[in-house]
């Protein structure tokens, strides 16, 4: 969508009723801001964010005025002297040259990355050189019902807790449906609207050293015992359970293929960069340091 079309009707910045251009103006007021400005000013933004605005006529009135509202107080800002202030001068040179030396190196990275070789072929390499690194860990899926013990709670005792968690367990070893007790019992809530199921693979080393344990001597389908963490007593049922085994190149292309790009990218900066380095150590005398901190 023009931008020059989205503006016309904006709903409360007024616009005259002659043919919308260029150099046609909008205004809250007090302050006129033509169509050219605008979208000199949208520039400024990122171009995610650029065509986001655009496309949406209520966004793009919120830009619009709040843009004019700034503007006076930059206004006013001048006006008291604000942009004489040493200060304020420095970092505007500062974000000035950090975006020109952004966009210098983008661009010259965009620009030799036209020669580069096939991030497929390196990363086929890597992992063929590497295989060892790439296996699937060991991990289970579980479900689990968590009883709370929060021992600063003087009103419910530890052994009360117990007592809970081992009822709900004799009421699964007796048919009760898991799922159902863990949306009406679990004190975990995340998982109890899931049925006690916890979201993904756990892997070996990435949980509380007793639910891990007792959860990789499981056999699917079965049940542990009420085991106490620091978060109380889990009984833990087993959903499935994977082997460690080796991974095949298509299931981790996309990431190697990212890393070689991203390796690649990173070492075009590093020379980029090398060519405007300096040709000798920088150093700065007594004299030097006691001047730049002195008042």
């Amino acid at each position: 969508m023009r931008v020059y079309s989205v503006l016309f009707g904006l709903s409360y910045l007024v616009c005259s009723p002659s043919a919308v251009g260029a150099e046609q103006a909008l205004t809250d007021g007090r302050t006129s801001l033509t169509v050219k400005e605008l979208k000199y000013e949208l520039l400024a933004l990122p171009a995610e964010v650029r065509e986001r605005i655009v496309a949406d006529k209520a966004a793009l009135t919120r830009f619009a005025a709040s843009l004019m509202q700034d503007r006076r107080v930059a206004d006013s800002a001048r006006g008291v002297g604000l942009a004489e202030l040493p200060a304020i001068r420095a970092a505007a040179e500062r974000t000035l040259r950090d975006l020109l030396v952004s966009r210098y190196m983008s661009d010259e990275v965009a620009r030799l990355s036209a020669k580069a070789p096939d991030f497929r072929i390196l990363a086929k390499e890597r992992f063929e050189a590497n295989r060892s690194d790439f296996m699937r860990s060991e991990a289970v899926r579980v479900a689990h019902i968590l009883i709370r013990v929060d021992v600063e709670d003087e009103h419910v005792s530890e052994a009360e807790q117990r007592a809970k968690a081992e009822d709900v367990l004799g009421k699964l070893k007796a048919g009760a449906d898991f799922a159902a007790l863990a949306k009406d019992l679990s004190e975990d809530k995340g998982s109890a609207a899931r049925g006690g199921e916890i979201p993904g693979w756990i892997e070996r080393d990435k949980t509380v050293p007793p639910f891990e344990k007792a959860a990789f001597a499981l056999k699917p389908g079965e049940l542990s015992r009420a085991i106490r963490t620091r978060y109380g007593f889990h009984i833990i049922k087993l959903l499935e359970y994977r082997k460690a085994e080796p991974q095949t190149f298509s299931e981790v292309a996309e990431q190697l293929i990212a890393k070689a790009r991203t390796d690649y990218q990173s070492e075009l900066r590093r020379e980029i960069a090398q060519k405007f380095a300096g040709t000798r150590p920088v150093e700065i005398n007594d004299a030097m340091f006691d001047a730049v901190n002195s008042k």
